[in-house]
Order: C-alpha cells, then structure tokens, then sequence
C-alpha cells in the first residue's frame, strides 16, 4: 500500500505568533488575559496549542495585534492538519485501503472474521482471511482471478467478488467428499427427470454429486457482487458454490446446471474457477455452460410446444410439466426469460429451494 509523505515544512503555531508579539510588547500571560478577558489556564492553552483560535478568539487577537482575524484563523488551520496525528492519518487510510476492498461490516455480520477494536487487530484479521503477511491487495488485480470478469451491473465490485470466492474456497478446504469419479460424475445427467420434476428430490440429487465426489454448498452473495454461483477445483474435486440469490426453483437449477456445465466441459479451467455473475460479460466458456443448461432443461423442446401459441395458459404448462417431466416453475421460468409470458407468472406456484434444502448444504452455518 502506497503511503503519501508530506515533505513540506511545519506551520507556525499559532501561539508562538502570539508570544512573539507579547514579547515585543512586553506582556506576559496574564496582560494577554485580561485583555482577551479569559482565563490564565485558557491563555496558557491557546499559547501551547492545545485550543484552537476560534472565529471570536480571532476577532479580538486582530484588534489587540493588528493582524486580520483571517490570517490567525488560517494560521490555526494550517497548524491542525500539519500537526495532526501522523499515526492516526496512517490508520485512516489503512482502514479506507481495507473497506475499498473487503466488505467489512457484513463479513463480521456472518462471522467471517471477528469484530476488532483496534486497527492492528482489523489488519490482522484480513492478513489471516487472505493467508498472506503484506497488507497488498495487488495480487486481486491478476487476471487469474475469476472475479475479474466483470459484471455489467454498474454497482458491481470486483473485489467484493474476490473476497465472496476466497471464503467460497475456504468451506470448500474443509468439506469431507470421495475422490472424484468423473465416469460415475457423467452419468448423473442420465436419470435427470425425477430430480427436476419433483422439488423434494433436490437433496436426493445433492447427494449423489456429492457421492460422486463433486463438493456442493451454499454461500450467500456479498453486497455488490451479483453472483448466482461459481465452479472451480479444490484439490481434484470439482467445486460448486451457489448463492441463492434468486431462491425460485427456476433459477436454482439453472444455476446449478450451469455450473455442472463448467465440470463436464471446462475442466481443464477449474483451477481458476468460474463465476456466474449477474449480466456478466458473455464468452465462449460461459456461453457452453448457458447451452448446456438450457439443453439438460429442455429449452428447445419448450418452445417448439408452445411455437403456435400466442399465449400460454396454465393448463398448457401443466401439459408440458407433464410430457417433459419438469417442473411447471422451472417452465415458467423458462418461458418468461424467452419473453413468451410475462415475467410477473413466474412467482406464482414457484419453490423457495432455501426453504427444502437440508441445513446440511449451508456453508455458513
């Protein structure tokens, strides 16, 4: 962290200004007093530079010393910034280089790190978050970090994003699966249906990727961050973190397939991890995973069964539900970002995953 010197000379104390003009009048404290009718302790105060001048202070020094009440008041100024406490500057701005890049507020709110009175024991915190011994968040700037792929939402922030992947990658550190199967991993798709056609089936589907040695949790987003969810390796098990930003039933398994995207197509860029952000920037490697949701979805099939229709009734996503073997919420949620119905039918009979998944899947708790 860059620290800025000031090499400019200190200002003159106001109140050595003032002895010197005492001085060539041969006043001591006292006459000055009287004159300023305070107090000798409040003289002797304002002489050493532990009162400020205030504005009627500089009125009356102007008619005693004949020197403008401006010049006295920007004299006292100019003292109190270059005489402020160069430790507490560098605490400030110690304190601002952390809060630009960690949340840190809610990450004590979720019990990331733990509250600290002091600023050496917030330092020690973050030092402890990231594992490294410098105060320097330039390695965040590496195109390496997934969380660099920037979001277009104008109030995303990358280093938000950063620091939600870290604390994704320390739960991840500490959750207990097999060793990865990938020929057990690609067939899990096969039997898909039951799973996305009856919401209860979520655990049950949870529990095979993770008996497949594909480590599964739930991290809640960070404030500015947009993150529907990410994939990467922790060791040589694949990784999937979801956020729930979006609890319907929808935008859960299209998250999630998305991500399972990433591991079936994109393994040899695990290391590094993918995000899934919020209107993140499109690329190739996002796009497959997109395609591939959509396919495991059906999203083809879909649309060619209501190409005919102008509008799509109830009963009609009932009929599909039915013939696809999918849930009419996570249909809806599909025509609705297709635009062929109204966004607002997406709520009605709709899942709140948070609320049928087992504890067990919540990284935080």
């Amino acid at each position: 962290m860059k620290q800025n010197k000031d090499i400019s000379p200190s200002p003159k104390k106001p109140g050595d200004e003032i002895k010197e003009l005492m001085e060539q009048k041969g006043w001591q404290q006292q006459e000055l007093a009287n004159l300023l009718n305070l107090s000798l302790k409040h003289v002797n105060e304002i002489l050493n530079g532990k009162k400020n001048i205030s504005f009627d202070l500089a009125i009356m020094l102007e008619k005693i010393f004949d020197k403008e009440a401006y010049y006295w008041i920007k004299l006292d100024t100019e003292y109190r910034i270059a005489s402020s406490n160069k430790k507490d500057l560098g605490e400030i701005r110690t304190k601002t280089y952390i809060y630009e890049h960690m949340p840190i507020l809610e990450m004590q709110k979720r019990g990331w790190i733990r509250n600290t009175k002091t600023i050496k024991d917030l330092e020690r915190e973050v030092l402890k978050f990231w594992n490294i011994d410098t105060l320097n968040f330039d390695f965040l700037k590496l195109e390496s970090q997934p969380a660099f792929r920037r979001s277009t939402v104008k109030a995303f922030n990358q280093y938000y994003t950063a620091t939600w992947f870290k604390k994704a990658r320390q739960i991840s550190s500490i959750r207990t699966v097999p060793a990865y199967n990938k020929v057990e991993f690609s067939t899990i798709l096969e039997n898909l249906d039951i799973y996305l056609k009856d919401e209860t089936q979520i655990n049950a589907f949870l529990e095979r990727l993770e008996a497949y040695g594909v480590i599964v949790f739930i991290l809640p987003h960070l404030k500015q961050t947009y993150i529907n969810g990410a994939a990467f390796l922790e060791g040589n098990n694949p990784a999937i973190a979801l956020t729930l930003r979006y609890s319907r039933l929808d935008s859960f398994w299209f998250t999630l397939l998305h991500e399972i995207g990433h591991i079936l197509h994109h393994q040899e860029f695990l290391q590094n991890g993918f995000i899934d952000l919020e209107n993140d920037q499109a690329n190739k490697r996002e796009e497959e995973a997109d395609e591939e949701a959509a396919r495991l979805l059906k999203t083809e099939e879909i649309l060619s069964m209501i190409a005919d229709y102008i509008y799509v009734s109830d009963k009609e996503i009932e009929r599909i539900s039915e013939t696809l073997s999918l849930h009419p919420a996570t249909i809806k949620g599909i025509l609705a970002k297709k635009g062929k119905i109204n966004y607002n039918r997406i709520h009605a009979g709709n899942i709140s995953v948070d609320k049928v998944l087992d504890t067990k899947w919540f990284g935080e708790g």
